[in-house]
């Protein structure tokens, strides 16, 4: 059984800082972590953009090949500009579309650009089960973004409790992250872990506290301007 990860998971505002910055040593490293994160999310907005499943897989890698050279790497510029990542890359994926022909080879698209070969050969399947036929792009987009920004945030509280030592007790409470508790729940998990009702009701509110703050910081890193914040919040919790 591998033995559980003590290394803090990457958010995405690292992911996106790191792919934007092609004068960093370690840039080709932190380009791939992007891609990693982002190549299924482009993918899926490609294809609920009309296009069939071999086109959206060449104009996402070719997409992805593209802003990987320096000279075409839009990514620092958000930082630049009074916006909301998931807009700002949605418009960039768009452009791409719109300036890309149809039929154009990746050469062709962007001159000497190298090729960027990834792992779609299951893309099509996730997306058959993650799509929502009454969403546009850009809503089922923001769907997928947001339950992506939910797991990372989640990761991230699960390496909190396991820098104190209490990988076990977020076991027991991570069921109850969400929603209301009944009180029953409160009882049950009182007797199994030898604690008071009372304490299981604090430790679960910590717990969901400590879930909105990082989630609070993640969504900020993501919008250029701090005003935007708390309607981007409500815009993820909406999309989910």
């Amino acid at each position: 059984m591998p033995k559980p990860s003590h290394s803090k998971p990457d958010t995405l505002t690292h992911v996106i800082k790191g792919a934007g910055n092609p004068s960093a040593p370690g840039y080709e490293r932190d380009f791939a972590k992007f891609c990693n994160t982002y190549r299924e999310l482009l993918y899926y907005f490609v294809r609920k953009c009309g296009y069939n499943e071999a086109d959206a897989k060449d104009h996402t890698q070719d997409f992805l090949a593209r802003i990987s050279q320096p000279e075409h790497n839009p990514l620092s510029q958000h930082n630049k500009e009074r916006g909301r990542f998931r807009n700002f890359i949605k418009w960039q994926m768009r452009s791409f579309l719109s300036a890309a022909k149809e039929k154009a080879s990746a050469k062709k698209r962007g001159g000497d650009i190298k090729s960027i070969s990834f792992d779609l050969q299951d893309a099509e399947q996730r997306f058959q089960v993650a799509d929502r036929k009454n969403l546009d792009p850009s809503e089922f987009f923001d769907r997928i973004l947001a339950l992506e920004i939910f797991r990372k945030v989640e990761a991230e509280l699960a390496f909190q409790y396991q820098q104190r030592g209490e990988t076990a007790l977020h076991a027991d409470l991570k069921p109850h992250l969400y929603g209301d508790t009944p009180e029953e729940i409160y009882a049950d998990l009182a007797a199994r872990l030898s604690m008071t009702k009372r304490q299981i009701q604090a430790a679960i509110e910590k717990m969901r506290g400590s879930f909105r703050t990082t989630l609070r910081q993640h969504v900020s890193r993501l919008c250029a301007n701090p005003a935007d914040v708390e309607s981007e919040l409500e815009a993820l919790k909406r999309a989910l």
